[in-house]
């Protein structure tokens, strides 16, 4: 099996460098290749099926995906953190896999009992025999087909991922032509749940029986209740940072719907999809990084400098790119589509250049172990958020919505931009690299660990210390 692009593989900078760049190239492959089949898939069931049955389908697809968001308690970029310093990786990974998909059933569930009464758009699921079984069932499984592809991305399997995502999206297409034509009322939302659960499944498996090696237990004795506590927070506040940015994620477009009606929000939901594609290139990145610095935190700020090097300048071409040919992105939907939304979508694409620095910025909190101020930041970028949307999406429409957008992200830039050039310019690591809660009494400033932290590093050995940058 090939596991070059696993942490570890090998110590040297270079090693790390190289490993960086290919986990992070197989991810954006994954990306670029998910959202070219999307695109097919869905212009696809518009030819095929009728309006309201994509309108059903789209709901359950779109809830579907929320819910994975919520349940997976933002394991996918702690997993990547913690898993090449934990000794017993099958076992976290079972627990995350065993913790997002219970999450999930029971939203999913909550969602089928509560969810028609909330909402008439949702009644066809008491209405259609099975489907509200199936639902939260879809439900587990998205949530554990996003976490698998981190977990296989952090122990070197990463060019696995493009690979099971491509099969995913062809077979979701085929799928949609076969069951359309076997006059199914939910073709579109059964094209994704049956490939996503004949992946799911059996690459699941594999990686708790086969996939995953424990790493060196550790000789040191067994944690006390504050250390473990310390870790808690440490996810804790990490799941907070999710939180505040995936509410800002709804909340944009549903102002946009809210204030500027359907119409409105149809050109500007196509431009804000284009950028929160944008964004998942730069979380691929930010993925790589954290898994090649995991166990040698000594290494973020040159892995980070490489990454700089190698993607930056290709995200601020691209960027600059889709700025001036924003008009031509959005004319293959029509005429309406490039009048109301180009402004937009132009403010959306710059905006998405600070974002990346915030990005960037948590990924190496992240890394120092310092979560809450991730958090911190994300908490503030949705209050200038909130703040700005409402007055400016009265006034100027979308263009206001995206500018509210660009506020929203340009403060929290500004915030992050002195310590992030701090961390990456220096040559040495904060003190305190662990995932912790908060800075114990008593701990001094010194040197970074090693990269091979104390005793092959169980993480709730590591609540020693917190950085501060």
């Amino acid at each position: 099996m090939d596991v070059s692009g696993s942490p570890g593989h090998g110590h040297g900078p270079a090693d790390r460098e190289r490993a960086l760049v290919r986990t992070a190239n197989a991810l954006m492959t994954t990306t670029v290749a998910t959202s070219a089949l999307g695109v097919a898939f869905w212009v696809i069931a518009a030819r095929l099926c009728p309006p309201a049955q994509i309108g059903r389908d789209t709901v359950l697809v779109v809830v579907m995906q929320t819910i994975g968001a919520v349940a997976d308690l933002n394991l996918n970029a702690t997993l990547p953190r913690l898993l090449p310093i934990t000794p017993g990786r099958r076992r976290m990974v079972g627990l995350s896999f065993g913790l997002g998909g219970t999450a999930a059933l029971m939203i999913g569930g909550a969602v089928v009992l509560v969810g028609p009464a909330v909402s008439r758009g949702l009644g066809f699921l008491h209405a259609d025999p099975g489907l509200d079984v199936l639902f939260p069932v879809a439900a587990a499984l998205w949530t554990l087909f996003a976490l698998q592809d981190s977990v296989l991305a952090t122990v070197g399997r990463a060019g696995w991922v493009p690979v099971e995502n491509t099969v995913f999206g062809l077979a979701k297409i085929l799928l949609l032509i076969i069951l359309t034509r076997m006059g199914s009322s939910h073709a579109v939302f059964l094209a994704w749940v049956l490939p996503m659960a004949a992946l799911t499944l059996p690459i699941g498996s594999w990686l708790l029986r086969r996939g995953l090696v424990d790493g060196p237990r550790s000789r040191t004795r067994r944690p006390d209740k504050p250390a473990r506590s310390a870790l808690l927070r440490f996810l804790a506040w990490d799941y907070g940072a999710l939180l505040a940015a995936q509410t800002g994620v709804v909340a944009v477009p549903l102002g946009v719907l809210a204030w500027c009606g359907d119409d409105a929000n149809a050109s500007f939901s196509v431009g804000f999809t284009i950028v929160l594609a944008v964004e998942s290139l730069v979380l691929s990145v930010g993925l790589s990084l954290t898994i090649q610095a995991a166990s040698a935190v000594d290494t973020a700020a040159a892995l980070t400098r490489s990454a700089l090097r190698r993607f930056g300048p290709g995200l601020l071409a691209g960027v600059a790119l889709a700025v001036i040919a924003a008009p031509l992105l959005l004319a293959p939907y029509g005429r309406t589509y490039v009048n109301g939304g180009t402004t937009a979508l132009r403010l959306l694409l710059v905006a998405s250049i600070p974002q990346a620095a915030v990005t960037l910025r948590c990924v190496l909190w992240r890394l120092d172990g310092l979560s809450r101020r991730s958090c911190a930041i994300q908490v503030m970028s949705l209050f200038v958020l909130f703040l700005t949307l409402f007055p400016l999406t009265r006034w100027w429409g979308t263009t206001g919505a995206a500018s509210a957008w660009l506020a929203a992200h340009s403060v929290g830039a500004l915030l992050v931009a002195p310590g992030l050039t701090r961390r990456i310019t220096t040559h040495t690591t904060p003190t305190g690299s662990q995932p912790t809660g908060d800075q114990p009494t008593g701990s001094q400033p010194g040197p970074a660990p090693s990269p091979q932290i104390p005793s092959a590093g169980d993480p709730r050995d590591l609540m020693n210390t917190g950085a501060d940058t």
